[in-house]
């Protein structure tokens, strides 16, 4: 048995158990080249504000074998994704839907543990214990304050790298005209660096 979120070590771990000899084959991992792009990292502040906010960061780079832009990508569908997971689950409690409610706070659990939003994780597992259980007492007074508890780590994630609008603006492509413009204009001010320099 392998809980949820799957860790890659203990998915090996079982596999290894599981499996004839046989089927099993080691590779070297493969070397590939990384574009200067792929290859940068966010700042440490980024990071540093998401631990600040209450998201256990150690906890969701083990989770995504410590790969940063995974994890980015990672924390960055938790938060786009709360909406429409918000209004879901607010559908299933108006219909008083226990058994569809239990599934949507499941999801929640694996979900918020993956990035390391244990507080969130921890209050959806109890929620979902009781939908099970059908204690419903306990969904009815517990259910805002995850819903809270939700929306407030999906803001703090979306104030931590800003929003995807502010992304598109920071990496806008420019047209071919735009680009030999600013040529020019970089040839200009090194002509006048030049010249200015010829006369010191």
């Amino acid at each position: 048995f392998v809980s949820k979120p799957i860790e890659i070590t203990d998915l090996e771990r079982v596999l290894k158990r599981v499996l004839p000899k046989s089927a099993i084959t080691y590779e070297a991992p493969e070397e590939k080249e990384v574009s200067i792009i792929e290859a940068k990292e966010e700042p440490e502040d980024v990071f540093d504000a998401l631990t600040g906010a209450g998201i256990d960061v150690i906890s969701g780079f083990r989770y995504c074998r410590n790969d940063k832009p995974f994890y980015k990508t990672l924390l960055l569908k938790f938060a786009g994704d709360a909406a429409e997971n918000i209004r879901k689950l607010g559908t299933f409690y108006e219909a008083e839907d226990w058994k569809n409610y239990a599934i949507g706070v499941h999801t929640l659990k694996s979900t918020a543990k993956t990035i390391g939003g244990n507080a969130v994780s921890g209050a959806a597992a109890d929620l979902e214990k009781a939908a099970k259980e059908g204690n419903i007492e306990d969904i009815l007074l517990c259910h805002g304050m995850l819903i809270t508890m939700y929306q407030e780590l999906a803001e703090n994630i979306t104030s931590a790298f800003g929003t995807e609008e502010e992304k598109e603006e920071e990496t806008k492509e420019i047209s071919w005209k735009e680009f030999i413009a600013v040529l020019h204009e970089l040839g200009e001010c090194l002509e006048t660096f030049e010249d200015r320099k010829s006369v010191v």
